[in-house]
C-alpha cells in the first residue's frame, strides 16, 4: 500500500506518468501511477513548492512556498526566480513578474481517461476540476475503502463515466460535502460479501445510482449514514443470485431534482424511497420492493409505462404511502409471512396479485381505513392466508376476482362499483373470504363463473342483490360452503345456483335475507349443524338432495321446497328444527325414500305440505300443521313428554308409534281441516302406572283421528279422551281410561308383550 499526491497540475491520471503524481504532498512528481492497493490525494498541492532563485523553463508548474492556496502557476516566460515570493494571484489567467519569470495563474484538471482502481481517493482542500472520460470507470474498493470529495470542486464526467465502489469489500465510506456525484455504482463482483456503503457529508446527492450485483456476487448493498438523494436516474439489478439475493437496503434515500428521475429494478430495493414533491418517477421496468418505506409526497408523479409494483421482501411492517399515483399492476409477492402496511389510499389501474406462498401475509391500513382502488383482476395464486385489515376494496373496472381453493383473503370489504367483473375463473373457480363483506353498489351487477365456489369462514357479510333499485341486478352465486363455526349475513335474498355444503366441525350459520338455492344442501360431518335467521329455499326445475353427511347434524333454518319442476330426495337421517323454525313443501315433489326427519326436544315448530317417510319427534314438543303432512311410514313419538299437534291442518301416517310409558299426545281441532289419520298402524304402548294418552286440545269439543279399516292396532293402556274415531276402524284400548271418545272401546289384552311396531 503506497500513498500518491497529484503533482500534474492539468493532464490525464493514467497517461505516462511523467512528474504528474508525487509520493508525498507537494512532493517532487516522478512517481508511479496509482494501482488498487493505493491511497490517492487530489489536494491543494498540484504541483512542487516554488522555490526563490531558481531557472524555470517554459511550462514549468509551481505552487505557492508559503500557502497552498488550491491553484498552480505555469511559467508563461521563462527566467530566474527572484530572492523573495510574489503575491500569487488567485484568477485563473492572471499573471505574476517573479525575477525575470512570468507566472499564469491556473486550476488544476485531471482527467480518467482509463479504467483504474484505488483503495481511497480524497479531494481534500482540491477546488480543480476532476472529470472521468465516456465509458471509463473509477473504482475505489478494498478493505477500508473512502471517498472525499472537496467542496471546492468541480466534479464532472462523460456521459457514461463512472466512479465505482463495486468489488469484494465489506465497507466504503463516500464524504460529499455538497458535491454531486454525476454516476455512482456499487454492488458486489464476486462472492457474497454484502457490500456497506456510508454516506456522509452535506446534501449527498447522485445523479445516476447504480446497484449492481454481477459475476458470481451475490451479496448487498447497504446504505448507511445520511439520506441519499439521487436525481436523474436509479438502477438495481438482481445480479446471478436473483431477485432474493441481491438487494438495496439499509437507509432509505430520495428521489428527487423536480424532473424525471428514470427508474430499473430487475432487483430489489428494500430500503424504501421517498419521491420528492415536483419529481416524476419514470418506471423503465418493474419496481421491486422488499422493505422500507416507500413514499410519494403531495405533488410527486409516476409514470409506469405499463411496470408492475412488486412487493418480494421479508421485512414486517413495509410502509407504502403512495395514494397520489396510480401503479399498474401490483404484485405482493413476499418471502414468508410479511405484511404491507399502506397509510394512504393505494391506486391500482390493472391487476392486484397476492402471488406468493406463505402462511399468512397481506396488505394492511395504517392511520385509519384506507381505499384499495382497483380497476383489473384481485387474485390469489397460492394457499395464502391475505391479511386486509383496515382496507375498503373498490373494483372499479373489468376484471376477475378469484382465488385458488384454500387462499383465503382476510378483515376487508370489497364494494363492487362497476358492470365488468367475474368472480372466479379457470385456473382460480374459488373465492375463501373471511371476517369480509361484499358489496354489489348501486345498480351495478357482477357474473359468477361456471361450478363457483365461496368459501365463508369466521363472519362475512354479502350484500350483492340490488335488484329493488331501478336497473338492478344481483349476484347469482354458485356453490357455498363453510369453515368451521362460521356465519355469512344476507342482506338482501341471495342466490346459489348449486349446492350448500356444512362444516366439517360446529356450525355453519346463515343469518337475515333469504337464500335461494339450486343444487343439494348437506351438513358436515358428525355432530355439525346448519343454523340461523335466514329462510333457505330449495328452487328450479332440477332434481336436488337434502342430505346429512355425518351422523347427529342438524339443520335449524326455516326450509322452504318451491320447486318448479325435478324432485327434492330427502336422504339419511335428517335433524331439523330450532323453536320458532318453519319447514314448508309449498311447490315440488317430494321423495322422502327410506329418510328419517328427526324433530329436537322441547321446541315449537310449523310443518306444512311436507312429506315425509320416517318423522321422529323425540321429546315434548308443538308441532303446527296449516297445511297437512304425509308421513309415508312411521311417525314416532319416542319419549316422555306432551307432543302437542295443532294448527288449521293435521297429518296423514302409515303408522302411528310411541312405546313410551306417559307419553301425552294431544290433537288439535282448531278447524274442520285438522283432522289425523292412520292408514297402516297404530302401535301405542303405556303402562298401568304410566299410561299414554291420546287427547284434545279443546275442553269440551272432540278431535278427529281416524284409523283406516282394515289398519292393524295394538294399544296397551292408553287413555282416550275427547277423540273421535267415527270415519275408520274401532279403535281398542287395552286397559285404557276412555273419556268422551267416540268408536272406541276397551280392548283385550294382547297375546304377547312383543309388538311388531313397537319403537
Amino acid at each position: 500500500m503506497a500513498a500518491r499526491y497529484w503533482v500534474g497540475g492539468t493532464g490525464n491520471w493514467d497517461g505516462t506518468a511523467g512528474n504528474k503524481w508525487a509520493a508525498t504532498s507537494g512532493g517532487a512528481g516522478g512517481a508511479s501511477l496509482p494501482v488498487a492497493a493505493d491511497n490517492v490525494f487530489i489536494d491543494n498541492k498540484n504541483a512542487p513548492n516554488w522555490a526563490a532563485s531558481t531557472a524555470y523553463t517554459l511550462g514549468s508548474i509551481r505552487c505557492p512556498l508559503a500557502v497552498a492556496n488550491g491553484y498552480f502557476y505555469e511559467v508563461t516566460t521563462a527566467g530566474t526566480s527572484a530572492a523573495t515570493e510574489p503575491v500569487w494571484p488567485t484568477v485563473v489567467g492572471n499573471t505574476v513578474t517573479d525575477g525575470t519569470i512570468t507566472w499564469t495563474c491556473r486550476l488544476a484538471t485531471v482527467t480518467k481517461t482509463t479504467n483504474a482502481t484505488c483503495l481511497t481517493l480524497n479531494f481534500t482542500n482540491f477546488i480543480g476540476t476532476w472529470t472521468i472520460a465516456n465509458s471509463i470507470t473509477q473504482s475505489v474498493t478494498g478493505t477500508g475503502a473512502a471517498i472525499t470529495l472537496g467542496s471546492g470542486m468541480t466534479y464532472t464526467q462523460g456521459t457514461t463515466g463512472v466512479l465505482s465502489t463495486r468489488g469484494t469489500n465489506t465497507a466504503v465510506t463516500i464524504n460529499f460535502n455538497g458535491i454531486v456525484i454525476p454516476r455512482l455504482s456499487t454492488g458486489v463482483t464476486a462472492g457474497a460479501i454484502n457490500h456497506a456503503v456510508t454516506i456522509n457529508g452535506v446534501n449527498p446527492t447522485v445523479q445516476h445510482f447504480r446497484h449492481d450485483s454481477s459475476g458470481t456476487g451475490t451479496g448487498s448493498t447497504q446504505l448507511l449514514g445520511t439520506t441519499l438523494n439521487i436525481i436523474s436516474s436509479l438502477f438495481v439489478s438482481s445480479g446471478p443470485g436473483g431477485v432474493a439475493n441481491s438487494p438495496l437496503y439499509g437507509n432509505s434515500f430520495n428521489i428527487t431534482g423536480g424532473g424525471i428521475v428514470d427508474v430499473t429494478t430487475l432487483g430489489r430495493v428494500q430500503s424504501g424511497f421517498t419521491v420528492i414533491a415536483g419529481t416524476t418517477v419514470n418506471m423503465l421496468s418493474s419496481l421491486i420492493i422488499g422493505g422500507g418505506t416507500v413514499t410519494f409526497q403531495l405533488g410527486s408523479f409516476l409514470i409506469h409505462n405499463n411496470n408492475s409494483f412488486i412487493f418480494n421482501g421479508s421485512f414486517a411492517g413495509t410502509i407504502l404511502d403512495s395514494s397520489v399515483v396510480t401503479w399498474y399492476d401490483f404484485l405482493a409477492n413476499p418471502i414468508g409471512s410479511t405484511t404491507i402496511i399502506i397509510s394512504s389510499n393505494l391506486n391500482i389501474s390493472r391487476n392486484l396479485t397476492f402471488g406468493a406462498l406463505g402462511p399468512s401475509y397481506g396488505i394492511v391500513g395504517s392511520g385509519g381505513t384506507r381505499n384499495i382502488n382497483v380497476g383489473g383482476d384481485f387474485s390469489v395464486l397460492q394457499s395464502a392466508n391475505i391479511n386486509m385489515t383496515s382496507t375498503v376494496v373498490n373494483l372499479n373496472g373489468t376484471g376477475v376476482l378469484d382465488a385458488v381453493s384454500g387462499g383465503r383473503i382476510q378483515n376487508t370489504t370489497f364494494n363492487i362499483n362497476s358492470s365488468g367483473y367475474i368472480i372466479g375463473s379457470t385456473t382460480r373457480n374459488y373465492l375463501g373470504i373471511e371476517s369480509c363483506t361484499i358489496n354489489l353498489v348501486g345498480t351495478n351487477i357482477a357474473s359468477v363463473f361456471s361450478n363457483h365456489s365461496l368459501f365463508i369462514i369466521n363472519s362475512c357479510v354479502l350484500n350483492t342483490n340490488n335488484t329493488a333499485l331501478p336497473g338492478g341486478g344481483q349476484i347469482v352465486w354458485e356453490n357455498i360452503s363453510f369453515s368451521n363455526n362460521s356465519t355469512v349475513s344476507l342482506t338482501n335474498e341471495t342466490t346459489f345456483t348449486k349446492n350448500l355444503t356444512g362444516v366439517s366441525a360446529g356450525s355453519a350459520t346463515i343469518n337475515n335475507a333469504k337464500l335461494l338455492l339450486g343444487g343439494n344442501i348437506t351438513t358436515g360431518l358428525t355432530g355439525t349443524t346448519i343454523s340461523g335467521t335466514s329462510t333457505i329455499e330449495l328452487y328450479g326445475s332440477n332434481t336436488v338432495n337434502w342430505n346429512t353427511a355425518g351422523f347427529n347434524s342438524f339443520y335449524q333454518n326455516n326450509i322452504v321446497i318451491n320447486k318448479s319442476g325435478g324432485t327434492v330426495n330427502l336422504l339419511g337421517t335428517i335433524n331439523w328444527g330450532l323453536a320458532g323454525r318453519t319447514l314448508n313443501g309449498t311447490n315440488g315433489n317430494i321423495i322422502p325414500g327410506t329418510s328419517t326427519v328427526s324433530i329436537p326436544n322441547n321446541i315449537s315448530v310449523t310443518i306444512n305440505n311436507f312429506t315425509f317417510w320416517n318423522l321422529t319427534i323425540p321429546g315434548a314438543s308443538t308441532i303446527t300443521h296449516n297445511v297437512s303432512n304425509t308421513i309415508q311410514n312411521n311417525l314416532t313419538l319416542a319419549a316422555t313428554g306432551n307432543t302437542i299437534f295443532t294448527g288449521s291442518a293435521g297429518w296423514t301416517c302409515a303408522n302411528l308409534l310411541c312405546s313410551t310409558a306417559g307419553r301425552i299426545i294431544t290433537l288439535a281441532n282448531s278447524s274442520s281441516n285438522a283432522s289425523y289419520r292412520t292408514t297402516t298402524n297404530a302401535n301405542l304402548l303405556g303402562t298401568a302406572a304410566s299410561p299414554v294418552s291420546m287427547s284434545s286440545n279443546n275442553a269440551t269439543t272432540r278431535s278427529l283421528w281416524t284409523l283406516d279399516n282394515g289398519a292393524n292396532q295394538s294399544l296397551t293402556y292408553v287413555n282416550g279422551t275427547r277423540i273421535d274415531s267415527s270415519q275408520g276402524a274401532t279403535i281398542w284400548s287395552f286397559g285404557g281410561v276412555l273419556t268422551n271418545t267416540v268408536n272406541w272401546g276397551s280392548g283385550s289384552a294382547p297375546a304377547t308383550t312383543a309388538y311388531t311396531y313397537v319403537c
